[in-house]
């Protein structure tokens, strides 16, 4: 039996309508129950005979959910009037006067065309994603160049569990919320997956090579374990039931 994932609806939580996602896991041994880092109830079952049993367990434990999400930062959309920390730095999201500008990053602002809230919400995300990919290209090249190996490729996109991945073949992908985070940050990141083309491990040799492209590392893994979860709320959008 393979793995497979199910579409659970949603469950209102406190005025909030979280999407609910089942997870049928033949090596799981009962239920289990976790909130996502995007706000989504996952609950994983052994097999589709408990997928019912699985969405009772949802809406049995609603408060559980409800304290968890007490301990979780609240989503923070990409709208304007909101404060987002681009590279570590604070940024106001600013209205442009020309409803069809994209946005810039202009001094402690972010400058934004849109007719309504996605258009905005787009703009924001694409100027994010472009700059975590500047971002993470320039440390990239100059870490290969560095260590003498080669990179085929860096691309930033949405994940859920990673900040970074190395794929056998050289390519490099990143999260592209890392946007949100310290450069000192972002900068150790890349070190890691860079550091992997000579090493696709986490021996002591890997940590090493680590250490010779960002000396700082541990403190910037230390932030990332403490905060990281903060990041994946910047461009979530509240849904409402």
């Amino acid at each position: 039996m393979t793995r497979s994932s199910i579409d659970g609806g949603t469950i209102d939580i406190e005025g909030e309508a979280l999407p609910v996602r089942v997870m049928v896991n033949p090596r799981a041994r009962r239920l289990i129950l976790r909130i996502g880092r995007e706000r989504m109830i996952r609950v994983t079952c052994p097999s589709h005979r408990h997928v019912k049993a699985a969405l009772a367990m949802v809406n049995e434990r609603r408060q559980w959910i409800s304290d968890r999400l007490d301990e979780t930062p609240p989503p923070v959309p990409l709208a304007l009037g909101v404060t987002l920390p681009v590279r570590g730095r604070d940024r106001l999201v600013v209205a442009h006067q020309n409803a069809s500008r994209a946005a810039t990053l202009l001094d402690d602002i972010i400058l934004v065309g849109g007719h309504d809230e996605a258009s905005v919400h787009r703009r924001i995300e694409t100027l994010l994603r472009r700059t975590a990919l500047e971002a993470c290209s320039a440390y990239a090249t100059d870490d290969a160049a560095q260590l003498g190996v080669t990179i085929t490729g860096i691309g930033v996109r949405q994940m859920t569990s990673r900040w970074g991945s190395c794929a056998s073949d050289g390519r490099l992908s990143f999260n592209w919320r890392l946007a949100f985070a310290p450069d000192h940050v972002l900068r150790y990141v890349v070190a890691h997956e860079v550091a992997h083309r000579r090493h696709m491990d986490h021996s002591p040799k890997f940590w090493r090579v680590v250490a010779e492209l960002d000396p700082n590392y541990e403190r910037a893994g230390q932030w990332l374990r403490r905060h990281g979860t903060g990041l994946h709320a910047y461009g979530q959008v509240p849904v409402h039931s």
